[in-house]
């Protein structure tokens, strides 16, 4: 919280809302290669913050979308974890990063139309085999955790 000494105005340092989808397909999910900082070059799974009026899981879907080609469909919510964003001027947000369980909507192919600035690569890994290079620590210590101890 920062109080402004002049006019007494509170401003709260409110987390900022994300959305991820952890796709999975048998014994593999998809992941995504960071095209930009923060955290270029290191694997995520698919998702971004929340726009104007958009409900987290339509971020999921949307993001996903745009980030791998892939259509998808929400199973359930896997839960909410803290965690931060630094933006390459050097800001540093706090997050809630929602995490939902996800596949692959019936039919649903690659179109290989992929946001090319945000996302370098587009693979599955495997589950047995996560990549050791994940950019954020929520998806290490959670979605990723959660789903090596339910085998989702």
């Amino acid at each position: 919280m920062i109080t402004c000494p002049s006019c007494g105005h509170v401003h709260y340092l409110n987390s900022k809302v994300s959305a991820s989808a952890l796709v999975i397909e048998r014994d593999r999910y998809l992941v995504v290669l960071r095209a930009r900082e923060p955290e270029r070059g290191k694997w995520d799974l698919p998702g971004g913050f929340c726009e104007y009026g958009e409900s987290p899981d339509e971020t999921a879907r949307r993001e996903t979308e745009e980030e791998s080609g892939y259509a998808i469909e929400i199973v359930q919510l896997l839960g909410a974890w803290p965690d931060e964003y630094l933006e390459p001027d050097g800001s540093l947000w706090p997050t809630i990063n929602l995490i939902y369980q996800a596949r692959r909507a019936e039919g649903s192919t690659s179109t290989g139309n992929v946001n090319r600035s945000e996302v370098d690569d587009v693979r599955w890994a495997h589950i047995d085999n996560p990549p050791d290079d994940m950019a954020f620590p929520s998806q290490q210590s959670g979605a990723l955790r959660q789903l090596a101890a339910r085998n989702l």
